[in-house]
């Protein structure tokens, strides 16, 4: 929570919010360390969003997709959409529209396999313009495409004589 706040909080809250979560970390590392299954990818995706802070985009890159992969392994599927969510949202930081994309799609997938209805209508409310980009064109060019053959090839037979489902 902390690390979502950060950015629209005053110098002396930020600096609270790092410290407190940077101390928050240490038990957490110590719990990640014991019980790995449970932790770690709590633990990766708070060190992720700690790299987004301090603008280590690399290192940032990494523990959230570090994150997505421990939490799909040890079925947290929560856990996992919400670190694809917040991948999604270091990516639209960046203005990289088509990164934050898959990572929303991705969000969307695990908050409908756990049933999250609100979630769910949320992440199109928030994200919808970017999560849809491009879609609605692409089925509509599909499909006029399809149509625009079928035509033509009515056109065609009906010229030739032949109507469709009949032999020539």
């Amino acid at each position: 929570c902390m690390a979502a706040l950060y950015e629209n909080e005053s110098q002396e809250k930020q600096t609270l919010f790092i410290n407190e979560i940077i101390e928050n970390q240490k038990q957490m590392r110590t719990w990640s360390e014991n019980c790995k299954e449970n932790f770690n990818h709590q633990y990766l995706l708070v060190e992720a969003e700690l790299a987004k802070i301090r603008n280590e985009d690399l290192s940032a890159i990494d523990l959230y997709d570090k994150a997505i992969e421990s939490a799909r392994y040890n079925n947290f599927i929560q856990n996992e959409a919400l670190a694809h969510e917040l991948a999604a949202r270091f990516w639209i930081s960046k203005n990289k529209n088509e990164f934050a994309k898959l990572y929303l799609q991705n969000a969307y997938k695990c908050y409908k396999q756990w049933g999250v209805k609100s979630k769910l209508e949320h992440l199109d409310s928030t994200y919808g313009e970017i999560r849809f980009a491009n879609e609605n064109n692409g089925y509509f060019i599909k499909n006029i495409d399809l149509h625009t053959i079928i035509k033509a090839s009515q056109a065609i037979s009906q010229r030739n004589g032949y109507r469709l489902g009949q032999p020539p």
